[in-house]
């Protein structure tokens, strides 16, 4: 049998004739020309093999080091410009406008008349929407004080009732972050509620007028509702109809420093940041805006952000955009 110094330079030899283009197979038949015994060829292929994926975890980590350090450089440089520490609140602009200035820019923005030209302020108030779709079945997110991770587990917080009898939770309480009727419930799609949606007279430019196609979302719940740090998987308006809302957001520039957990979500409570358990966070630049009725924000392609309801409230969100919104991420 061959000694292991052997073994370990053939393994390299393996190595370097894989990376110029050569077949195991090819090695393989070298090796038996020289009269190597089998086992020993098995030897030498499993070394090989710890070698290369050694190399890989190498490289790997490498490149991870790489991104990560020129990520950091990216995000320093662009919060030496004052302005991209704060969101700016504007008049709703055109498509071209929009276009060139946030959406290829990336750069969140809030537009401060977005749905006060529409009429539906006061018509979508709780107590007229209880009394036009009271009877109509809908799909909570319930028992959320239990369980932290109550938006990675939604499945399991997924309750059906009256809209009727939702509401009436809404009134018993003055705060609450225990049940909330979220995007998921796609009752714009399959209910009554997609007739809302027949009522908005004009929007952006920079929209597809809105449908029951499964890219309009509403929003509603009490005063005290909190979505945890997330990014989204495609650019996104939020408006809001009543109610205000407190929303932090976070570059992708700053990817490295939140602590990605499953798919899109952070392990990092936004409002109660443990810097001891989550010392990047140090490196990260959190931006805040209040959101008020009529207003919208505009969330680009991969912004991380947590939002907390500080009145009881009823949103609409859609990413239905005329330009191109299908992306693709790689999440964990």
């Amino acid at each position: 049998m061959e000694n292991t110094e052997i073994v370990y330079k053939l393994a390299h030899w393996v190595e370097t004739n894989i990376a110029r283009g050569c077949t195991e197979k090819q090695l393989i038949d070298v090796l038996i020309l020289e009269g190597r015994p089998e086992a020993t060829i098995a030897r030498i292929f499993a070394e090989f093999k710890k070698v290369a994926s050694k190399k890989i975890a190498q490289d790997v980590i490498q490149q991870h080091k790489k991104a990560t350090s020129l990520f950091r450089l990216l995000a320093k440089l662009h919060y030496q410009n004052l302005k991209n520490l704060t969101i700016e609140k504007i008049n709703t602009l055109s498509k071209e406008d929009f276009f060139n200035n946030y959406w290829t820019e990336n750069k969140p923005v809030v537009f401060k008349n977005f749905a006060l030209g529409w009429g539906v302020l006061e018509k979508w108030s709780l107590d007229n929407l209880a009394l036009r779709y009271g009877d109509t079945l809908i799909e909570v997110q319930t028992d959320r004080e239990r369980n932290k991770f109550y938006e990675l587990d939604s499945i399991k917080h997924k309750t059906k009732m009256l809209f009727s009898e939702y509401i009436q939770l809404i009134k018993n309480v003055d705060e609450s972050n225990d049940f909330y009727m979220t995007a998921n419930n796609q009752v714009l799609r399959s209910t009554k509620f997609k007739e809302l949606l027949q009522n908005i007279p004009n929007v952006s430019d920079f929209l597809n007028p809105p449908s029951d196609n499964g890219s309009w979302y509403l929003w509603i719940g009490p005063k005290g509702t909190i979505t945890p740090l997330h990014h989204d998987e495609n650019f996104i308006v939020h408006a809001q109809i009543s109610g205000r809302k407190k929303w932090k957001l976070i570059s992708p520039l700053h990817f490295s420093d939140v602590y990605n957990n499953r798919a899109v979500f952070s392990k990092v409570d936004i409002e109660n940041i443990d810097y001891e358990a989550f010392p990047l966070m140090k490196n990260v630049n959190v931006l805040e805006v209040v959101v008020e009725p009529g207003e919208a924000i505009f969330i680009p392609l991969g912004w991380w952000h947590g939002v907390v309801a500080l009145d009881e409230g009823v949103s609409l969100s859609t990413v239905d955009f005329v330009f191109d919104n299908k992306w693709k991420f790689e999440n964990p």
